[in-house]
């Protein structure tokens, strides 16, 4: 038997809605292996995974490529760095990543530097806001519960990516995947969509298609749509050498 705590966490008004679609995605993401799963939810909506067969090993690595890992113990963080944690806060003096165990802060200037923008400017092109899911290096410890940290290569060459494309992309967090893809069809928005890319359970983008209003498809799902935080995301290419950190 195996336990995944993942970085995967229920909130807001559609909270009960997501553990469908999260045993949706592990049964489909499962299919094939021997291994059953159950899904445990804590009194904050941070989600585990407990695992148990004979490819519970395999089973592990698809629910951390599919949800994101955070520390279970303390031992944990010396086995490794590379970790998902949620957006907390964005402050003037630093992005707070909870990962329940610890927090994380990546400093305005690793943000700037990594980037390649200001800080606050960096923050709104890739829609880094308050339950968007992100990879981080834990570094070092700071004080307290709070570690040092910065953005890991595998995070910033997905920016890198969504900068590549060149398209629009809307932001939203609060909402299962379903409950979006109604909301556009139902309104007759979805003519705008190029495709849809999940960040977490109840995180995802729309990405655009070329010259369609982004900011049409946000007043649309924040008319409809309760609880919900939604931006517009306008990501640019970063350079090369910002994927490879000092």
């Amino acid at each position: 038997m195996m336990i995944v705590s993942t970085s995967g966490r229920l909130y807001g008004y559609y909270r009960d809605r997501c553990l469908g679609s999260l045993d949706a995605i592990l049964r489909d993401s499962l299919r094939g292996l021997k291994v059953d799963y159950k899904v445990f939810v804590d009194g904050d909506g941070w989600i585990d995974i407990e695992l148990e067969g004979e490819d519970i090993s395999i089973a592990a690595r698809i629910v951390e490529k599919l949800i994101g890992a955070r520390p279970r113990s303390m031992d944990d963080l010396g086995r490794r760095r590379i970790w998902v944690g949620r957006i907390k806060a964005i402050t003037g003096e630093c992005m707070v990543i909870d990962m329940k165990l610890i927090e994380a802060v990546v400093a305005p200037r690793v943000v700037s530097i990594q980037l390649e923008d200001s800080y606050e400017e960096a923050v709104a092109r890739y829609g880094l806001y308050p339950n968007v899911p992100i990879e981080v290096v834990v570094d070092r410890a700071d004080s307290g519960r709070r570690y040092i940290a910065y953005l890991s290569d595998g995070f910033l060459a997905k920016l890198h990516r969504w900068g590549v494309i060149g398209l629009n992309r809307v932001s939203i967090t609060g909402a299962t995947s379903s409950i979006v893809r109604r909301c556009l069809k139902k309104t007759g928005m979805e003519r705008y969509v190029a495709y849809y890319e999940r960040l977490g359970i109840l995180e995802h983008h729309i990405v655009c298609k070329i010259a369609s209003n982004p900011y049409k498809i946000t007043q649309t799902v924040r008319s409809m749509l309760k609880d919900v935080d939604v931006y517009v995301a306008k990501p640019r290419p970063i350079g090369y050498l910002s994927l490879l950190h000092s």
